[in-house]
């Protein structure tokens, strides 16, 4: 092999070993808010859109969301949601709220 190439693939050979040895594996860690207010749903299709996203919801069954004081809401599970205090700082994945979507229907009167 000519030395430029060998030079070439020890370079990319320790570029690949920086990168690999700087990355970290796992779940990144979570935010902790404070849990202000919680509310349910029988039903998925009954929550309102701001705080519905098709990677959070379940397909159907009940949904639980946690509001914090920043006006962030996290989906838990049912046991999460008896477990969580209000007042109480709680790591979950937050999200900010979707905007409501303004009402075109009729006006009334």
């Amino acid at each position: 092999m000519p030395r430029d190439a060998d030079s070439r693939w020890r370079f990319a050979a320790l570029a690949l070993g920086v990168v690999w040895g700087c990355y970290s594996p796992g779940v990144p860690p979570l935010n902790e808010e404070m849990v202000i207010g919680r509310l349910s749903w029988p039903d998925v299709g009954l929550a309102p859109l701001e705080y519905r996203r098709v990677a959070d919801q379940p397909y159907v069954g009940a949904y639980f969301v946690l509001i914090s004081e920043l006006g962030h809401y996290c989906v838990v599970t049912s046991s999460v949601y008896t477990r969580a205090r209000e007042q109480e700082r709680w790591a979950c994945d937050w999200r900010p709220a979707r905007p409501e979507r303004p009402s075109y229907g009729r006006p009334t009167g």
